[in-house]
């Protein structure tokens, strides 16, 4: 794990080298984000019981991207901290690697909470994705530690876009495999100055399995 993490260090210093060479005044292969949502729910289930708020980073340079995503509820909750890479084709297929990590999961074995360098707290997942005009599809398999699969189909029409996903294990109460992420989520873009842009989104979700529904909104900053 520490060879790892040196690794990805040393490939972003090198990263971060190649994108302030070639920064134009106008441009950077950088981006940051963050979203502040009421709940945190992922896949149809339900990983928050307050608002929370959602920072990113990411850097990109033709298919490539890679990044870290965190969540963090405000009544602490739930955290998350996450890294990322990927690659998009052009004819439609990604292939995406996550890295996840939960710092507020209690380790039963130490009497203490997650520590970021211990190997075993990690969860590591390859997905693959694929659109083509309107429709999105996905697959999700965890590589180590857990078995979970997820699966998912989307439509998108205008700021409207549909999905329907199913899983297994921690998405479902009986961990066998059936549909547990179904809803509606619309968006809307808010111009506040010339350069700076909102996204107000609200998303219905239900889980079928679970019998439960939710009601999100969220903005993206």
């Amino acid at each position: 794990m520490k060879r790892t993490i040196l690794s990805l260090a040393a490939a972003m210093i090198c990263i971060a080298s190649f994108g302030q060479e070639s920064e134009t005044a106008t441009e950077s292969n950088f981006g940051v984000s963050a979203d502040v949502v009421s709940r945190y729910v992922w896949r149809g289930t339900q990983f928050s019981s307050s608002p929370a708020i959602q920072p990113g980073l990411s850097y990109s340079v033709g298919g490539f991207s890679a990044g870290a995503w965190g969540s963090y509820s405000f009544d602490n909750s739930g955290s998350e901290c996450d890294l990322y890479a990927g690659y998009d084709f052009e004819f439609g297929l990604g292939i995406i690697v996550s890295d996840y990590f939960f710092p507020t999961m209690y380790n039963a074995e130490t009497s203490l909470y997650n520590g970021y360098f211990e190997k075993d707290m990690h969860t590591f997942e390859v997905g693959l994705t694929y659109e083509v005009g309107s429709f999105s599809f996905g697959a999700y398999k965890y590589l180590n530690q857990l078995e979970d699969m997820y699966v998912e189909a989307a439509y998108t029409y205008k700021n409207a876009k549909v999905f329907v996903g199913a899983g297994d294990q921690l998405y479902t109460n009986n961990t066998e495999f059936n549909v547990c992420n179904v809803g509606l989520t619309v968006s809307k873009e808010v111009a506040l100055t010339d350069t700076w842009k909102v996204a107000p989104y609200a998303s219905f979700i239900v889980n079928p399995n679970k019998e439960e529904a939710f009601l999100v909104v969220g903005i993206t900053l």
